[in-house]
């Protein structure tokens, strides 16, 4: 269970880096400390009201029809196996945003005390994998960072 957590995303406005948060967002997790036989840890859906995103002076454009269309596209849903690689955590699987789908694979840090475990990740992706904003970089960057910091209680 998330006990606490924010979900990030940073992108690159005319010259300025602008950064917003999702209010609305949560996180089914499944892990085991042992991968098995197929190497997976557990897996993780995490799905997002667009609606919840604030990000300043331009949020309400963010969730317009010519970027996120919250209102056509209310969710995003980033549905992942948990896996360890070469020593590195990572989240492998798909992320459906502005009814696009593309694979992804999340790098993250799992620190796990006793039940309580604190992951933190961040990964850039391409704006134009979801046919997001316009196809030049002349107000915004096709490079959009996401990231996110939480800590979840393990259930008993």
């Amino acid at each position: 269970m998330v006990d606490t957590g924010t979900l990030s995303l940073r992108v690159i406005q005319m010259g300025s880096e602008v950064v917003g948060s999702f209010a609305d967002w949560s996180a089914d997790i499944s892990y085991e400390d042992a991968p098995d036989t197929t190497g997976k840890h557990g897996g993780v859906t995490v799905t997002v009201a667009i609606a919840s995103l604030e990000m300043g002076s331009v949020s309400d454009q963010a969730k317009g029809t010519g970027y996120l269309d919250a209102a056509a596209f209310p969710e995003a849903v980033f549905k992942a196996d948990l896996i360890e690689e070469d020593g590195q955590m990572l989240a492998r699987g798909t992320l459906t945003l502005k009814g696009q789908s593309m694979p992804l694979d999340l790098p993250f840090t799992l620190d796990i005390q006793d039940d309580v475990a604190r992951a933190k990740g961040q990964i850039e992706v391409n704006r134009l994998d979801f046919a997001i904003g316009e196809p030049g970089e002349g107000t915004v960057a096709f490079g959009v960072s996401i990231g996110f910091d939480l800590t979840a209680t393990r259930a008993r």
